[in-house]
C-alpha cells in the first residue's frame, strides 16, 4: 500500500503489512493518512483539497494507454495540487489542462506534485502523459 500523510503532504512510503505512523507534526497536532493499494502504473494518491484525499472534488479518474486522466472541480482562485505516485519504468512526458494556470510541476521521492489554479470555479479535465 502507498501511504501519504495529508496535512504535512509527506509520502510515508510503500508498506505491505505493518505501518508505524511516527511522531505527530506539532503544526497540525493530528495525522490523516491516505492509503491506496499500490498499482503497477502511475496513480493519484491525494489532492490538497479535502481530507478525503480527492474524494470530494474528483469526478472521474482513469488510466488508459500511457495516460492518467482526471476530472476535477476547481475552486476559483485556489491553488489545487495533485499528488501522483510514479513507479519506476514510467517517464513523465507532459501535463495538460486547458483553462488553468500551471504553478508547479516537480517530483520528490516518486511523487509528482502538480499544482495549478483557475480564476473561475469550473470543472476541468487534466491529463498526465507518460512515455
Amino acid at each position: 500500500y502507498l501511504i501519504f500523510e495529508f496535512w504535512s503532504k509527506d509520502f510515508m512510503g510503500i508498506f505491505s503489512e505493518d505501518f508505524i505512523p511516527g511522531e505527530i507534526n506539532s503544526k497540525y497536532n493530528c495525522q490523516l493518512f491516505c492509503i491506496r493499494e499500490k498499482q503497477s502504473v502511475p496513480q493519484l494518491i491525494s489532492t490538497n483539497r479535502h481530507i478525503s484525499c480527492g474524494g470530494l472534488e474528483i469526478e472521474k479518474l482513469a488510466w488508459e494507454g500511457k495516460n492518467l486522466t482526471g476530472i476535477s472541480n476547481m475552486v476559483a482562485g485556489d491553488k489545487y495540487s495533485i499528488f501522483i505516485y510514479e513507479p519506476h519504468g514510467y517517464e513523465f512526458k507532459n501535463f495538460t489542462c486547458e483553462g488553468v494556470e500551471l504553478i508547479e510541476n516537480k517530483i520528490e521521492n516518486n511523487i509528482r506534485i502538480i499544482t495549478f489554479s483557475s480564476e473561475n470555479k469550473k470543472t476541468v479535465i487534466w491529463n498526465i502523459h507518460y512515455q
